[in-house]
């Protein structure tokens, strides 16, 4: 294998090791800020700095994406299949019953979140199942997925705005009162999950829209 093949080949795998490490990066860096209640502080612009921290991952890789060959590159050998299969974990987001059946989160938030998640989860295992199937509408159900797993963290961060408030299903509150988004470890959902997930959506529609054949990519 000659040298220019090796570069051409090792360069991917160093810029998705470049994003890993930004990655680890801003784990630590939002566990620490939450830590000191920096999240809970009033941002210039938004209600909190929890906002600033959903946004500006995102943006900052769509910029990114934009402007860098490397990065869409080394996301083109990630593959669509992966990106949408990582998606599938959002089946996950009904675990926050739990922490509504305890008390510490709202209904008003926690029950329509934690089915609007279930359902982003369903929809990616369909499109995997239909991608992995060659069905002929894999693509469209693929976008249909990132697209509604996407709306699903605008439709989330609206609920916790202007919904954090108990419904009559509600069980008694904790003695302590309800946990806060701002604080560990649920700090770590907004902060941390929700701009990952949605760079991952980004990146995944990106490639979808470079999709120009019926077959699976990644």
């Amino acid at each position: 294998m000659s040298a220019t093949n090796k570069r051409a080949i090792a360069s991917p795998r160093h810029t998705l090791s470049a994003c890993a490490a930004i990655a680890l990066l801003w784990l630590f860096l939002i566990g620490q800020l939450a830590a000191v209640g920096f999240f809970a502080r009033p941002s210039p612009i938004f209600p909190s700095w929890i906002q600033v921290a959903i946004l500006a991952p995102p943006v900052t890789f769509t910029a990114a994406w934009l402007v860098w060959p490397g990065l869409r590159d080394a996301f083109a050998g990630v593959g669509l299949f992966f990106l949408t299969a990582l998606q599938t974990y959002r089946i996950l987001g009904l675990s926050i019953l739990i922490l509504w059946g305890y008390g510490l989160l709202p209904g008003g938030f926690a029950i329509p979140m934690s089915i609007l998640d279930a359902s982003a989860g369903v929809l990616a295992l369909n499109a995997i199942w239909r991608m992995n199937d060659g069905r002929p509408n894999w693509l469209r159900a693929t976008v249909i997925a990132h697209v509604w797993g996407f709306l699903d963290f605008g439709i989330t961060i609206f609920l916790a705005l202007f919904f954090w408030t108990p419904t009559f299903l509600d069980p008694a509150v904790a003695p302590g009162g309800y946990a806060s988004l701002a604080f560990p470890p649920l700090s770590l959902f907004p902060t941390f999950a929700i701009p990952f997930f949605s760079i991952a959506h980004i990146a995944a529609l990106f490639l979808a829209a470079r999709t120009k054949s019926p077959h699976i990519a990644g």
